[in-house]
């Protein structure tokens, strides 16, 4: 038997002002095995690492590790016990064109017994590509994601996030 759609799209928001800073994806189903957010677009003002927080939860239970290379150089990033948010790799940019494309797996989101790893990855034609990987300590399923620029950084117009849910196989 032949499998269906890998990924079921949940949710898209796509910016349509140059003071929108954040988009939040709230009563998630639980009936997925994992999630996966893209985002395709850049930052009007500022730029900065684009940032989520899960369940709005703004303690110090994320974790995380960016490897970063342009091309020319490769650095990395290494976050324990990290306050309010997980860093995307993602660098929103301001620039003329949509510039960022972006995913995060969030594995086993509504498990409510383990800790919860995301997978991110950023590709910026700009900037160069980005590999993460994050842990969020908490049992809880996650229901919201909130994803953010830094203070005084805006989305850039037509910028798009789309929620998909995977099945398990």
């Amino acid at each position: 038997m032949a499998a269906g759609s890998t990924y079921t799209p949940i949710a898209t928001t796509t910016v349509s002002n140059g003071t929108t800073a954040t988009v939040t994806f709230s009563s998630i189903p639980s009936t997925y095995t994992d999630l996966i957010i893209t985002f395709n677009g850049g930052g009007e003002a500022g730029g900065g690492n684009v940032q989520f927080k899960l369940n709005n939860d703004t303690g110090a239970n994320y974790s995380f590790t960016i490897l970063r290379a342009n091309g020319s150089t490769a650095s990395s990033d290494r976050e324990f016990n990290f306050s309010g948010y997980f860093r995307w790799g993602a660098y929103a940019t301001p620039t003329t064109t949509h510039s960022t494309i972006d995913f995060a797996h969030l594995n086993n989101y509504s498990n409510t017994t383990t800790y919860k790893t995301v997978l991110m990855r950023t590709n910026n034609a700009e900037g160069g590509v980005d590999a993460s990987v994050g842990l969020w300590r908490s049992t809880a399923a996650i229901n919201r994601i909130d994803v953010t620029l830094p203070a005084t950084s805006y989305l850039k117009n037509g910028s798009t996030f789309t929620l998909y849910g995977i099945l398990a196989a």
